[in-house]
């Protein structure tokens, strides 16, 4: 990651001269004059800098969620993509035909379920006519009971069937940047074979500051009701200097504040976003 300086604003408290003259002494006529002057207090601004690094407000990875061949790669790379747009194909003909086969139990589970209904049905009438035992009823009942849940068990997998045969369509589940990709077409992917791609949402982007425990305690101590510490940081007026050294044009705003310290360094991050509709900014 490459470094840029980020410049907070702070205004401060002082005392100043507001102005001054000159008032003669009235003891003696060759006594000194006395200098008056008028202290007031006036806010001056405290400029603090600390080293951020950019990430993207949100980050997705892109993941294969079923096993098979990749066969085409549908985006351009280091484009925006919208939520929605298809990323990669992968081979759909195993998913194919495992859906098909799916159906094709299903069906057949029907089959057997609607003669177990009508069987459990007669059944009933027989036995209530006397006309056989309840031995005979219960074994209809508990044929029409399987033949349900056999039923149920295919539905769920023609489900998932119909899931595995959507993943092979893999699209983007946000708006963003789309990095270059990690697999091309022809490679063997799976669910634990890593990301893909990444998308980055950089409008707005994230800058992300560590500071010291110190800082931290000090803050803290100084603004101890929470309400009142969350309306000073979103006072708080930050700029991003770029490696270049000239100042993004852009003005951030306080955005979060970690949960924990860091229990190796004792330090904390805070995030700062920044409009970035050019989407010049680039995590990093």
């Amino acid at each position: 990651m490459r470094p840029f300086t980020l410049v907070l604003g702070l205004l401060i408290s002082v005392a100043v001269t507001a102005g001054c003259s000159r008032k003669p002494a009235q003891v003696a006529p060759n006594a000194p004059e006395v200098l008056v002057t008028t202290v007031q207090p006036r806010d001056v601004p405290r400029i603090l800098e600390r080293v951020a690094t950019l990430d993207g407000f949100i980050n997705a990875n892109i993941n294969a969620q079923v096993s098979g061949y990749i066969i085409s790669r549908d985006y351009k790379e280091g484009s925006v993509v919208k939520k929605g747009d298809l990323l990669f194909r992968i081979d759909s003909r195993p998913f194919d035909a495992a859906l098909a086969q799916a159906k094709a139990n299903l069906a057949k589970a029907q089959a057997t379920q609607a003669k177990a209904d009508a069987d459990e049905k007669r059944a009933i009438d027989l036995f209530n006519n006397k006309v056989t035992s309840p031995q005979e009823r219960d074994t209809a009942f508990q044929a029409a009971a399987a033949a349900r849940a056999d039923t149920q068990a295919d539905e769920a997998a023609v489900e998932q069937a119909e899931l595995n045969v959507a993943y092979t369509r893999i699209i983007a589940p946000i708006d963003g940047i789309a990095g270059i990709a990690t697999a091309q077409v022809g490679d063997l992917v799976s669910p634990t074979s890593g990301p893909l791609t990444t998308i980055s949402q950089i409008d707005p982007i994230k800058a992300i500051v560590t500071t010291g425990e110190g800082p931290f305690t000090d803050f803290i101590s100084r603004h101890p009701n929470p309400d009142e510490r969350q309306r000073y940081v979103n006072s708080l007026e930050f700029k991003l200097i770029l490696g270049n050294g000239n100042a993004y044009p852009e003005k951030g705003k306080f955005y979060a504040l970690d949960r924990s310290l860091d229990v190796r360094t004792g330090s904390i991050r805070y995030e700062v976003t920044f409009p970035n509709p050019e989407n010049g900014l680039r995590p990093g």
